[in-house]
């Protein structure tokens, strides 16, 4: 999902990947979209779960559907 990834480019890596994935939740959640989160790793929007995974070779945080 474009979204996800516009919204954790904006953070670094000083964030744990549990807490960049909450402020992704609250922010999707607020704009109607159907989340939630699973094990504190994955998050779901409408339907489709996805990781965040920590990308040193490209620097930022990269959204992969499972």
């Amino acid at each position: 999902m474009e979204r996800l990834q516009e919204i954790i480019n904006g953070y670094g890596f000083g964030i744990s990947k549990k807490k960049l994935i909450e402020k992704a939740y609250r922010i999707l959640d607020a704009e109607g979209h159907d989340t939630y989160i699973m094990n504190d790793l994955y998050i779901g929007i409408d339907g489709t779960e996805y990781q965040i995974i920590k990308s040193r070779k490209e620097d930022r945080w990269i959204a992969k559907e499972l």
